[in-house]
């Protein structure tokens, strides 16, 4: 925890139906003394896809819903505690009889239902995948010859899964987006796999852990600077800021306002709060967090104009390799204000 800058954990471990530990470490706040138990309480972010999934699935054995069915639910809103974690990946690993799910259910959730191809190198990384993919909540690959099937969290967090061992664990973290939850998953399993001696053993698993999927603003920040270097510099708009107001939206995406207020442009994503923006270059401007749960994600907004009108927008996201499909405007002028 030191090491890695971490006030506080706590961790799960469930072996043959049996919870072998439930147990905090650290403290809630940097700085605070008030410990962390089994009993505390951490976001689970991306992990409540994994509870959202299998509710749907109940759905499913129910009759009220088909697997193929469309529905855009919950993805980051539970918060959990070890203790209740423990009983969560005991219904995961449960038999036919105890289970929350029939077994038949779980196991397609539990197998890839997507694959994304994997190159066969391998070299000295312990952690390279055979095989990798997503299963339906899950993610699903393999370590040492087991299936695993997880989830992380960006709040510094994970849950995981070895069927054929009958191991679970869950690890949470008061660091966001800290490799140690992955990092404490996979020695859990080296402890039953391996034993002890090796499972905590610094040497090697250390170093890749520290160098593996830095924290995303290490990305956010890279990404900006090359940005910067293609930048043209002493450019203005070709039209008034008030010309480019309006309500723009996609298939995909949806609502996008932009409003002209106080010389500056603002751009509310959806449910989200207004994002100021400045003049990055021509119609081009800098919109720094558009989305408030994504601090590490910025937005290069390029309005597209046809007869003077700006008529379409594209957006590309420092940060993140992906960009996002056009906007069309829909409407012009600044709308009525979310709130």
């Amino acid at each position: 925890m030191k090491e890695w800058q971490v006030p506080g954990v706590a961790i799960a471990v469930v072996k043959d139906s049996e919870v072998v530990l439930a147990r905090g470490y650290g403290v809630k706040r940097i700085g605070g003394t008030e410990p962390v138990d089994a009993g505390t309480l951490f976001p689970l972010a991306s992990i409540t896809k994994n509870f959202t999934a299998t509710a749907l699935a109940l759905l499913v054995e129910e009759g009220k819903l088909q697997g193929d069915d469309h529905v855009i639910a919950p993805a980051g809103s539970i918060w959990s505690n070890a203790t209740d974690l423990a009983k969560w990946l005991q219904a995961c690993l449960a038999d036919d009889k105890t289970g929350l799910l029939k077994l038949k259910t779980r196991r397609e959730m539990q197998s890839l239902q997507m694959s994304i191809p994997v190159m066969w190198d391998r070299g000295d990384n312990i952690y390279a995948a055979r095989f990798y993919g997503a299963g339906l909540g899950w993610t699903i690959l393999d370590y040492r010859g087991r299936k695993i099937c997880d989830h992380a969290g960006s709040a510094g967090t994970m849950i995981a899964i070895m069927p054929e061992e009958k191991i679970g664990v869950a690890v949470l973290t008061n660091q966001g987006w800290s490799n140690l939850a992955g990092m404490l998953m996979y020695d859990v399993f080296d402890a039953y796999l391996l034993g002890p001696n090796k499972a905590w053993d610094r040497s090697s698993k250390w170093e890749f852990w520290k160098k593996a999927d830095p924290h995303p603003e290490v990305g956010r920040l890279q990404d900006l600077k090359k940005a910067e270097a293609s930048r043209k510099l002493s450019t203005q708009p070709t039209r008034p800021l008030s010309n480019f107001a309006g309500r723009y939206e996609c298939d995909l995406y949806g609502d996008l306002e932009v409003r002209h207020e106080d010389g500056k442009l603002l751009f509310t994503f959806g449910a989200n709060k207004p994002a100021a923006s400045t003049h990055w270059e021509h119609d081009s401007f800098y919109v720094r967090r558009p989305v408030a749960d994504d601090p590490s994600v910025d937005w290069i907004v390029s309005f597209e104009l046809r007869d003077g009108t700006s008529h379409a927008l594209t957006i590309r996201r420092i940060g993140w390799h992906e960009s996002m499909p056009q906007f069309n405007r829909v409407s012009q002028g600044n709308c009525k204000t979310n709130e």
